[in-house]
């Protein structure tokens, strides 16, 4: 046979050849569409691999979730004519990791272009590993074997190349779509975990709602409690202990007005208290929308000492008030401030001391800064009785609805209250006079703060 037949020979068989790797490149993409799991996967393509190209055996070596590798499907030209499966020989998994290592085609025997390497003992037949890679990295390995030796050319070379990075494709297209369907499976299971925790919570609100709706009918009992059944009959027990007191009964001695004082007192302290509770009551239900109009804290404080009840033992103590020029008036609400100004007094009552004193003073930003200290009282104040606390909760609460800020604390001797409220927009804006000196020649002269003091 001349050259040129044998050269046209040889193209024509290289050109069958490149088919059929073309064909079972096809097969592999259908395969990879089809599959429902790698394993599966992993069998048609050994299957094809056999049938098109004419190998003897072929197993595909992937790694497990750890790792290690397995020969993951197997098939071979006995298994195709009916024969019994073969096992699974543990050259497979050795071949495989050299496969791996190197990352490149490896031949094991055969003659042709291109090195190979021996064929290990355990081997009868010449072996090809094709390495499974694709956008640099390396998913396993696809081991052939062939009984008879066929020459190995560069077209065959280059083409089953070909064929290793279009399966890596198509197990890794595969691995993906199990990944997705695993994650819109763990998705929807989470969906369903929130669905049935939106129902628990969805019941949850609702009695939540039912006993919100109790309590709201419980608590307009009590305030009707509070306004009628309580308030309706202490009225009635304040105004007899009063006409008893006048002797419009009778005449009363000394020892028994002192029993008919106190029972006014005790009185007022309860009528007291069911106002502060209905107050509380309100201020929780924002019902609360305090005016805006100009106070004035002398006259006020006066009428405040006035309704503060008398000392359970003792004298009630000596009450000092001190008003800055500019600082006794004050924009707000007159029930607000005088519910504050009771109970800052009334927590200083309470602490048994012989002095009370009250500074309005000028502050920064149009405020006015209130202070009342107690003086000469036992060396522990009585801060922590259930009563004071009230107060001072009440204390706060009217200072926020006035727009201001509060300070309170307790000190050796009795206690001390600072409270910045809003000053009024008439207030004078200095607190300098000026008067004439002899001569035309004008000076400044601060007039002095008002003071005086009550029993």
């Amino acid at each position: 046979m001349d050259p040129l037949h044998r050269a046209l020979r040889e193209t024509q068989a290289d050109l069958e050849q490149v088919s059929s790797h073309l064909g079972l490149i096809r097969e592999a993409i259908e395969h990879g569409e089809a599959a429902p799991t790698r394993e599966e996967l992993a069998r048609r393509l050994s299957v094809s691999l056999v049938t098109t190209l004419g190998f003897e055996r072929v197993a595909m070596v992937l790694p497990d979730e750890d790792g290690a590798l397995y020969v993951t499907a197997a098939y071979s030209q006995t298994e195709r004519f009916g024969g019994p499966r073969e096992t699974h020989e543990t050259w497979a998994t050795r071949l495989a990791r050299d496969v791996l290592d190197e990352g490149t085609l490896i031949r094991w025997g055969g003659e042709g272009v291109g090195a190979s390497r021996r064929r290990p003992r355990d081997v009868e037949e010449d072996v090809i590993g094709l390495p499974l890679e694709t956008g640099g990295e390396i998913l396993g390995a696809i081991l052939c074997t062939e009984v008879a030796s066929r020459s190995w050319t560069l077209a065959r070379h280059r083409a089953l190349e070909l064929v290793g990075q279009s399966i890596a494709q198509v197990v890794a297209l595969q691995r993906g779509r199990r990944e997705i369907e695993g994650a819109r499976e763990r998705l929807e299971t989470q969906l369903r975990a929130a669905r049935t925790k939106l129902a628990s919570q969805d019941e949850r609100i609702d009695t939540l709602s039912s006993s919100l709706d109790l309590a709201d009918r419980a608590k307009e009992t009590f305030l009707g409690l509070l306004s009628h059944e309580l308030r309706t009959p202490l009225a009635a027990m304040l105004g007899y202990a009063s006409l008893l007191r006048e002797g419009d009964a009778g005449s009363v001695n000394e020892e028994q007005r002192d029993f008919l004082d106190r029972i006014e007192s005790n009185g007022r302290r309860l009528g007291y208290l069911l106002e502060d509770l209905l107050f509380l009551t309100e201020a929780e239900s924002t019902r609360i929308h305090p005016a805006k109009t100009e106070v004035e804290l002398a006259p006020l404080i006066d009428a405040v000492r006035r309704a503060l009840p008398a000392p359970t033992r003792g004298e009630a103590p000596h009450l000092e008030v001190n008003v800055a020029p500019g600082a006794d008036r004050l924009q707000g609400d007159p029930a607000l401030v005088r519910r504050l100004l009771f109970h800052l007094l009334d927590e200083a009552w309470r602490t048994e001391c012989r002095r009370v004193r009250v500074d309005l003073e000028r502050a920064d930003r149009g405020r006015v800064l209130l202070r009342v200290a107690t003086h000469g009282g036992p060396a522990s104040p009585h801060t922590g009785v259930p009563s004071l606390r009230i107060g001072q909760s009440l204390v706060r609460l009217c200072t926020s609805l006035l727009d201001g800020r509060s300070r309170l604390t307790a000190r050796p001797g009795g206690v001390r209250a600072e409270v910045w409220l809003p000053r009024a927009d008439t207030a004078p804006k200095t607190g300098l006079a000026t008067r004439r000196e002899p001569g035309g020649k004008a000076a400044a002269k601060r007039p002095p703060s008002s003071r005086h003091s009550l029993r």
